[in-house]
């Protein structure tokens, strides 16, 4: 029974992970560049690009000399521009559906792999949308969790400090943003840990959001 236990030992099924992503990365080596190429460099060209495009579209109308940038006077804030907000939205809808795509292709792949079926480039990408759209479907959710989850954190702690001025208690005594912290992080590391693979039974499975 010893022997048994210890071979499901959490550092012994971290080797096997890493035995097999391994045997599985080195067989079909090639693939996984095609898919590196196809999703991860485009959203990464974008994430580097981003901080040197974010300014101009913040502050389109104002000029950039260089004389002007050693200027130590702040630029006066303008009325906010629709067509920039537009394009950054544009931009974060377009990273979220290329990471969304990357992890489908990734995840689809790796299944195969794993089973010893026959990874095709093109036939995985021909059957992506409808796992992406689960994948972005799960996503959603547990973001509005998550928010719910911190706005309930947020309303109980202003709920505290009314009746601690209710009781003429000074805040200073009892901190109740950091219990509200230390309460939101252990809620959201819990709720990762039990849906760390959510992402790939979304992919994998037919299942939309999040379920039991």
């Amino acid at each position: 029974m010893a022997t048994a236990k210890s071979s499901y030992s959490w550092p012994a099924m971290l080797a096997g992970v890493l035995s097999e992503s391994y045997r599985v990365v080195s067989d079909h080596s090639r693939h996984f560049l095609a898919l590196s190429v196809l999703f991860l460099l485009p959203l990464s060209s974008l994430l580097i690009a981003s901080p040197s495009l974010l300014p101009l579209f913040i502050h389109r109308r104002h000029s950039f000399h260089p004389k002007s940038l050693l200027r130590s006077s702040p630029i006066s804030p303008s009325s906010p521009d629709l067509t920039g907000t537009l394009i950054l939205s544009a931009a974060a809808v377009l990273s979220l559906a290329i990471a969304s795509a990357a992890a489908a292709a990734i995840t689809r792949s790796v299944n195969h792999g794993f089973y010893g079926r026959p990874v095709k480039l093109l036939t995985n990408l021909r059957s992506l949308h409808i796992p992406v759209l689960r994948l972005i479907a799960t996503l959603l959710s547990a973001l509005l969790i998550f928010s719910a989850i911190v706005a309930l954190i947020v309303s109980l702690c202003l709920l505290l400090l009314l009746l601690l001025s209710l009781l003429d208690v000074e805040s200073g005594s009892v901190p109740p943003y950091s219990f509200a912290a230390i309460v939101a992080a252990i809620t959201i590391a819990r709720l990762q840990l039990e849906w760390c693979l959510a992402g790939v039974v979304a992919v994998m499975e037919s299942s939309w959001g999040l379920r039991r």
